[in-house]
């Protein structure tokens, strides 16, 4: 080939033919050779508000699950666009930047058109509580207690879980979308969901109606022993580990008994006067009801409420505050006398107004061996009447009830030092009595011991401290409750014959009444001395 040919004019010509039909066909080509595609970019766009007002969006999207993919939207102050979208059925979801407010969740289709959407974020409700679970305490995490609410009709559930470390109760908070819901708790170490007001059955459980923005307190739950070998029940103070006891107790309760927690003389009375009726014993301050009290009262739903003592022990305060927190139909209602004597006869006289065949006498003075005798006396359904175990003589107001209740068996509860000698005599000479025992022992453990041999076997064993009264009365009372003897040790250790007294009942379970500054490790763990 010579160059020079190229530059002919017949040759130029030739080839500004050739490169027109080329550059012709590169354009006219993929026009011919793929069938045309339709331009896509449709917009959904909108504003995000709240029930409170303008509300910025943290995130939106919008999912093709046909195609699998998604498209995050542009967000401006309080708008969002979404681009370049192709017809079809989308899910939009948007998270609020105010974590009061749930997120948003929509269908959104899109056909021939641009599609405005805008977005408007309720304002969550909140349920919150406390959950006493004594069988879960030092959980690990994957232990705990699940806390539901189910939306009476069907719906979205909303839950959350709280992981004890001790057997305090332990606060939750549940944040849920307003509507109408029942509250379930579900425990790893319990068998079945509890329901609020601590209820098994769904039916029976109590609807909560929640509108936006609302909160609702006091929604608690605790759980009753479960078999185990040992269970604590202690709070920070005498109040807290009243409430922790009583809350071993379901809702709706036929009465309460309400004691102070300063003295142990009324409440003393009170234990097997409790347990006839299936109930708890609260203690509360002399002029003022504890908050912890006040919102056990509230969970307990008792028939009727019983204050023992004058208003020198519980003053007329509380009572008023009882009734304010309460929903008794019945007013809250006072057993008091002269003194502490005239006040367990009144107790005693109410209780078994239609008579008991056994009764136990203690002395008033003290309170170790009236609180061993108590859940004994509720086991053979009889009163503890207090009496001055040094007086020479029975006083005729006690031999009165005696006859009055046709009381055949007497049981003293402790030796000749605190109810003298004489004082049984006179009890074998009132009107209808055929039998005085005294159950003594060298000491206050080992006269809780020889009381307890009324008890022919038990699963379950009470430990209380035999050096202070706070933290055993109300567990006293759910001794009686149960059916189960109560035993006192010192804090250290446990004496042998309270360790032999066990083993001799087959109690597989033991509660112990306190904080380890009651009672220690080695109590807890039946360490003897």
């Amino acid at each position: 080939m010579h160059f020079a040919n190229l530059t002919a004019p017949r040759t130029r010509v030739r080839i500004a033919i050739l490169a027109f039909f080329v550059t012709l066909a590169l354009f006219v080509a993929p026009w011919v050779s793929s069938p045309a595609t339709a331009a896509v970019g449709y917009t959904v766009s909108g504003s995000t508000t709240s029930a409170s007002g303008v509300q910025a969006a943290e995130f939106i999207e919008l999912y093709n699950a046909d195609t699998g993919e998604s498209y995050e939207a542009t967000l401006t102050a309080n708008n969002y666009t979404v681009e370049g979208l192709a017809p079809g059925s989308y899910s939009l979801y948007a998270l609020s930047k105010n974590t009061m407010n749930p997120p948003y969740e929509e269908d959104v289709v899109i056909s021939d058109r641009n599609v405005t959407h805008n977005i408007e974020f309720t304002l969550l409700s909140v349920v919150k509580g406390s959950i006493t679970d004594v069988n879960n305490p030092g959980s690990p995490e994957g232990r705990g207690v699940l806390i539901t609410a189910e939306p009476v009709g069907g719906g979205k559930n909303w839950q959350t879980a709280v992981y004890p470390t001790d057997a305090d109760p332990i606060s939750y908070e549940l944040r849920v979308a307003p509507g109408t819901y029942k509250i379930g708790f579900t425990s790893s170490a319990y068998s079945t969901t509890q329901y609020f007001p601590q209820v098994e059955e769904l039916g029976a459980a109590d609807v909560l109606t929640l509108e936006p923005g609302e909160t609702v307190q006091y929604v608690n739950a605790a759980f009753p022993l479960v078999a185990g070998p040992v269970v604590r029940l202690g709070g920070t103070n005498r109040y807290e580990t009243s409430v922790k006891i009583t809350q071993q107790f379901a809702p709706g309760v036929e009465r309460l008994y309400v004691a102070t927690g300063a003295g142990f003389a009324d409440g003393l009375s009170a234990v097997p006067a409790a347990a006839r009726f299936d109930s708890p014993l609260l203690l509360t301050e002399t002029n003022s009801l504890p908050s912890a009290t006040a919102a056990e009262v509230r969970r307990l739903k008792p028939d009727q409420i019983v204050v023992v003592g004058g208003t020198g022990v519980v003053s007329a305060k509380v009572l008023n505050q009882l009734g304010a927190v309460s929903s008794v139909d019945q007013p809250v209602f006072r057993l008091e006398g002269s003194d502490r004597y005239a006040t367990s006869r009144a107790i005693a006289r109410d209780a078994f107004s239609s008579g008991a065949d056994i009764a136990f006498i203690a002395t008033g003075a003290n309170f170790p061996d009236a609180l061993a005798a108590s859940p004994a006396a509720a086991h053979l359904d009889g009163p503890v009447i207090l009496v001055n175990g040094n007086s020479n003589s029975l006083d005729s107001a006690t031999r009165a009830l005696l006859v009055e209740l046709g009381v055949t068996k007497v049981k003293i509860a402790g030796g000749s030092g605190v109810v003298n000698e004489s004082l049984k005599q006179d009890l074998a000479g009132v009107l209808g009595v055929t039998e005085v025992i005294r159950y003594s022992g060298g000491g206050r453990e080992s006269t809780a011991v020889a009381i307890n041999q009324l008890f022919p076997s038990s699963n379950t064993s009470f430990l209380a401290t035999s050096t202070g009264f706070a933290d055993s009365l109300g567990g006293a009372a759910l001794a009686g409750f149960k059916n189960s003897p109560l035993y006192l040790s010192p804090a250290a250790c446990v004496p042998k014959e309270v360790v032999s007294d066990i083993s001799r009942l087959g109690s597989s379970n033991r509660v112990i009444l306190g904080g380890e500054g009651v009672l220690s490790t080695k109590v807890f763990n039946l360490v003897s001395c």
